[in-house]
């Protein structure tokens, strides 16, 4: 047996990590012995030894807790998680505030794959020991699992504060910001944990995406390459280039991107689309609708592939391909009412409106219930000037699905449009109550109003809601910004319609609500910018050509 004086100067000079309660004042000097021994071989590597006197020192006193500790330790190190819960529980049915007892209970029930228990066993032990690092590294890792962000953020902002030198929980907050849109801050929490840990896996990424959120598209491409010196093969990472590339105006070497990746990938249907979309705009017809026969040719079955090409044709005005395509593939699927739906679309989106109502009419006959089929009648009689009708199709509509909010809303949109603000924002209502947790009815209310500058207070909170269950989502953040606009609060406006702008690739609504807003900053220089972008997207919005000519 070891001196009892050595054993216990073992005991007290054991790593932090490795610290447990001692056995408790009064306990026999037998069971003291066996329990520092079993530190010192512990301690010196021998835990098969250490597990032996453990389980002599608990003979001896069978319910002490720092006996117990230990050997839930042990048994944790050593994969037996049922082992680490009996000897937890034994302890906190004396002591229910053992914070490490919690803690070894969840990390055990973690282990077993019951991610609910651990996490309400580890809010317990963080509870008992809010600056214990180490536990609170395990709630989060455990809340992460369970995709409950904001527990996990919350939780990596106490322990960048306990732990300052925790490279990690800087990381985590960063990215918690960034993912928010607050990408300032980002940036500098993100410094911090390089600063700490430069080589940190993914922080190249990270940066590349905060350098997007700011608008430093340059240096997000730089840090993207950097990237990709070391990860050639991300090809996800290879497009988000591209992307940028062109966004940044940088055409040429977008395309030339992009032929990249599609020479290492010639039967991705979705690099092909994206080098199709470049090859147009820069002029390489050709090239264009040869990317998009590609394309097609992966699956010729699918319509997916299809309906691409005429958005991508619609959008660089080649019509006569569009409507050849189109009617192709219903020539091939004669009265199936999806094709005919298609076709619909595009003779709709090629400015073909009698077409495209007569195509929407036949698909109706073909699948009377269909009410995608009826919504696309009504969008498309509107179209063609035949608003009143438009407006009794959805009418007739929602007399036979009166619980469908989205037919309320489709109604909603045509009365504003025919400037019955009053009816829009009754029919929104009339969505709110059939589903006053949509997002899409609660966006769509809250924007209305905030577009007419009606109950600014409400229209902020419905739209509030909206980005809770979609917090990514760049028409919400655009209806938030406008509403913030609406309000005054400029500055916060400008920030959300940025990270809008990057979330939807250059939206022309948005980049007029962005242009006002640089307007109300009277920053005239930078309000003209964004007034000429929206025209880019939009030629014929005369509103935004009116308030470019008033900016100079």
């Amino acid at each position: 047996m070891l001196p009892i004086a050595l054993a216990l100067f073992a005991a007290l000079h054991a790593r932090p990590g490795d610290a447990a309660p001692a056995p408790a004042a009064g306990v026999r000097e037998e069971a003291l012995r066996h329990y520092l021994a079993g530190r010192w071989l512990e301690r010196s590597g021998d835990r098969s030894g250490a597990l032996a006197e453990y389980s002599r020192a608990l003979t001896e006193s069978p319910e002490d807790a720092g006996v117990l500790l230990r050997l839930a330790e042990l048994a944790t190190h050593d994969g037996q998680p049922l082992r680490t819960i009996e000897y937890a529980d034994r302890v906190l049915s004396r002591d229910t505030t053992s914070a490490r007892a919690h803690w070894l209970r969840g990390a055990a029930l973690f282990q077993l794959r019951r991610p609910e228990e651990s996490l309400a066993a580890l809010e317990r032990a963080v509870t008992q020991a809010p600056e214990d690092p180490e536990m609170l590294r395990t709630l989060v890792r455990v809340a992460e699992s369970l995709d409950r962000a904001d527990r996990a953020a919350a939780g990596y902002v106490t322990l960048s504060r306990i732990a300052p030198d925790d490279a990690e929980a800087w990381f985590q907050r960063a990215t918690s910001e960034a993912r928010s849109g607050r990408f300032a801050l980002a940036d500098s929490l993100l410094a911090r944990s390089l600063a700490l840990d430069p080589i940190r896996p993914g922080a190249i990424v990270l940066r590349a995406w905060i350098h997007e959120g700011l608008g430093r598209f340059d240096d997000a491409i730089a840090d993207y390459r950097e990237h990709l010196r070391v990860h050639g093969g991300d090809d996800p990472t290879r497009r988000r280039v591209v992307v940028l590339l062109a966004r940044a105006g940088r055409v040429e070497e977008s395309l030339a991107l992009a032929r990249e990746v599609v020479r290492d990938a010639p039967r991705d249907p979705e690099a092909l689309q994206v080098l199709a979309d470049l090859a147009y705009t820069r002029g390489a017809t050709r090239e264009g609708e040869d990317a998009l026969r590609r394309m097609r040719e992966t699956d010729p079955t699918d319509a997916r592939w299809v309906t691409r090409s005429l958005q991508i044709l619609a959008r660089h005005g080649r019509r006569r391909e569009g409507l050849a395509l189109a009617d192709g593939w219903l020539a091939r699927h004669a009265g199936e009412p999806d094709a005919l739906i298609m076709a619909a679309r595009a003779h709709a989106s090629f400015g073909d409106a009698a077409g495209a109502v007569k195509l929407a009419q036949q698909a109706v006959a073909a699948a009377p219930d269909s009410l995608p089929a009826q919504r696309l009648l009504a969008r498309v009689l509107e179209d063609a000037g035949r608003s009143a009708d438009a407006e009794r199709e959805l009418r007739a509509m929602r007399a036979k699905h009166p619980t469908d909010a989205m037919l309320m809303l489709d109604l909603g949109a045509l009365l504003e449009r025919r400037g019955d603000v009053d009816g829009a924002v009754a029919a929104g209502r009339d969505a709110l109550a059939l589903a006053p947790r949509s997002p899409e009815v609660n966006n769509f209310l809250g924007y209305l109003l905030a577009d007419r500058g009606r109950d600014l207070e409400e229209a902020h909170a419905l739209i509030r809601v909206a980005l809770e269950a979609d917090p990514d989502n760049g028409a919400y953040l655009d209806s938030l910004g406008w509403v913030l606009y609406r309000l005054g609060r400029l500055e916060e406006a400008r920030q959300l319609l940025e990270r809008a702008l990057m979330l939807t690739g250059g939206d022309p609504v948005i980049h007029e609500h962005l242009g006002d807003v640089f307007a109300a900053l009277r920053q005239a220089e930078r309000a003209r910018e964004q007034y000429q972008l929206s025209l880019a997207g939009d030629a014929r919005n005369a509103r935004v050509r009116d308030k470019l000519r008033g900016s100079r």
